[in-house]
């Protein structure tokens, strides 16, 4: 599988969340709603993706 620009999956979404990261500099120039996550020291990364669904081409519905 081929990776995408990061920028380019932008349009695909219209709320995203993100950690902190110069991505989400990059996205709120798409001027779409997003959240910041902060994880705490005693939070594991598994803890939060639980809580969210990925959306790929097996799943995606147009």
């Amino acid at each position: 599988m081929q990776e995408e620009p990061i920028n380019d999956v932008f349009t695909l979404v219209d709320f995203a969340f993100f950690d902190n990261s110069s991505i989400m500099i990059d996205y709120l120039n798409t001027l779409k709603s997003a959240a910041y996550i902060e994880i705490r020291n005693d939070q594991k990364m598994n803890d939060l993706t639980a809580c969210f669904h990925t959306i790929d081409e097996f799943n995606f519905k147009k």
